[in-house]
């Protein structure tokens, strides 16, 4: 016991920290997963989508890690470190499983997108050393110079 606060054991406050991941990761997918189905999911592939869907789709036809013919100057496919090979890599291992095509693409890039917010969750739990809302105002101050009000 610290005072009038009782201190968790290690144990639960891992398991607090783990439902706090898994809950940030649950809301960071649903969001991603609403968006795809209710403006994304019929559309082709636009913008820079191209750029990793086919060299994932040349990895799994075994064609290895090329570029799109038009990207290149005489329309054949060359290798090429025009982009990552990670995105690629994780796609053509979805491909491999559930076969090319632009749901399984946008299905795995929601996948891994959604592990950023409790990546910056733990980042942000260690680099500020956990929440603590009565310091709170006080670093607000600290760091305006000028009281709790807004500029």
């Amino acid at each position: 016991m610290n005072g009038f606060f009782v201190e968790a054991s290690p144990r639960t406050s891992r398991v607090r920290e783990f439902r706090a991941a898994a809950g940030l990761y649950a809301l960071a997918l649903g969001v991603r997963l609403a968006y795809l189905f209710a403006v994304v999911h019929p559309a082709p592939l636009v913008g820079d989508e191209p750029d990793f869907f086919d060299p994932a789709a040349n990895l799994v036809a075994g064609r290895g890690y090329s570029m799109v013919p038009q990207q290149s100057p005489d329309g054949v496919m060359h290798p090429t470190a025009n982009r990552p090979p990670g995105p690629a890599v994780v796609l053509a291992g979805a491909f491999a499983v559930f076969g090319p095509s632009v749901l399984v693409a946008r299905l795995t890039c929601a996948l891994a997108a959604s592990a950023a917010a409790p990546l910056v969750y733990a980042v942000t739990k260690r680099i500020g050393g956990g929440p603590r809302p009565r310091s709170a105002p006080a670093r607000w101050r600290a760091f305006t110079r000028r009281g709790s009000t807004i500029p």
